[in-house]
């Protein structure tokens, strides 16, 4: 048997969470700050922001600067390692192995699991 293997990437978790916990609509930009050497910079921002030209590891003054009427906040690394911690739980329905990685991404092997979705084709 072939083993298969899920990788899943959350590129927007951090700023995502903030809107999905309604401290703030959705639809705002929505930038996850972080500190590097010392400097701000965006780690994360929402669709929106993104939309507007702002980008992660730019400097934050940089993006401030493309959209000055945006929600800045800073990152919370505790908050998402719990939101991977919960999804690593509900995920272990279909995957008894899950690997977690720093850059808010899961690996799951899902080996023996299609039959929880119909079969292969």
């Amino acid at each position: 048997m072939k083993k298969r293997f899920l990788f899943i990437f959350f590129p927007f978790m951090s700023a995502e969470n903030v809107a999905a916990q309604g401290k703030h609509h959705p639809e705002e930009p929505i930038i996850v700050s972080d500190t590097r050497q010392g400097t701000e910079y965006v780690y994360c921002a929402n669709k929106s922001a993104i939309h507007a030209g702002i980008q992660p590891n730019m400097l934050l003054i940089d993006a401030i600067n493309i959209k000055n009427k945006c929600i800045i906040l800073k990152r919370d690394a505790r908050d998402e390692k719990l939101l991977i911690k919960n999804l690593v739980e509900k995920l272990k329905k279909f995957s008894p192995w899950i690997s977690t990685r720093k850059d808010n991404s899961l690996l799951l092997n899902i080996t023996g699991c299609s039959h929880l979705f119909g079969g292969e084709k």
